[in-house]
């Protein structure tokens, strides 16, 4: 019952220090070590916008955090940050963490980092998955300019799993060219009058009215 207010509490305290960044790098340094994940978790996150080396070395040593929505919000930090020395390390979490979310995050997240990683067991994973895993990884390939890997990642527009669905709409913005988008277009209004969940519909409606035809 008191984990909550204090989580509230740190983030206010945080929220209110931005205009001090090096004091709320010191707070967070001291939250990142709480025993509640929830308070390293959002301390983490309070430190998204925060500008200084300390918080690209407060959010790589929390790539190894016992739990996983603290990982998460590591890898989200990194990315914000544009820290390309830590590609190596995401991608290891997108092979290797325990948790499927981290592993969908981490791959998601590499996307919007240049720094260097193996094209070839890419390749593997995406091959060897499916879901939403399958098209974080086609996303990323796509992202690296590997553009034959556009149709497996629209196939995710078909998964059971809404999640999935929506992980794959939300991605195409960025993924798909110009001449590509009348083709693309056509399935997104042949997926509308077949996708039973509004939020999904929604989604569908948003590229489908940026990619109008006029």
């Amino acid at each position: 019952m008191t984990t909550r207010p204090f989580a509230d509490d740190a983030l206010n305290l945080i929220t209110a220090l931005l205009d001090a960044p090096e004091r709320a790098v010191e707070l967070v340094r001291s939250l990142v070590a709480h025993p509640s994940a929830e308070v390293r978790m959002r301390a983490l996150e309070a430190l998204i916008d925060v500008e200084r080396p300390e918080t690209v070395t407060i959010a790589a040593q929390a790539l190894s955090d016992p739990d996983a929505t603290v990982r998460v919000a590591a890898i989200e930090v990194l990315t914000a940050q544009g820290r390309e020395e830590h590609t190596q390390t995401i991608w290891r979490l997108a092979v290797s963490d325990p948790d499927p979310h981290v592993r969908e995050q981490a791959l998601l997240n590499l996307s919007a980092l240049n720094g260097p990683l193996d094209v070839d067991e890419l390749v593997e994973l995406a091959k060897n998955t499916t879901g939403a895993h399958q098209v974080a990884a086609a996303n990323l390939l796509c992202a690296r300019g590997h553009r034959e890997w556009l149709l497996p990642l629209l196939e995710g527009l078909y998964d059971p799993d809404y999640l999935t669905r929506a992980m794959t709409l939300t991605v195409l913005e960025d993924r798909i060219e110009s001449q590509e988008r009348p083709f693309v277009r056509r399935l997104l209004v042949e997926r509308h009058t077949a996708e039973d969940l509004p939020a999904v519909r929604a989604l569908i409606e948003t590229l489908v009215g940026e990619w109008s035809e006029g």
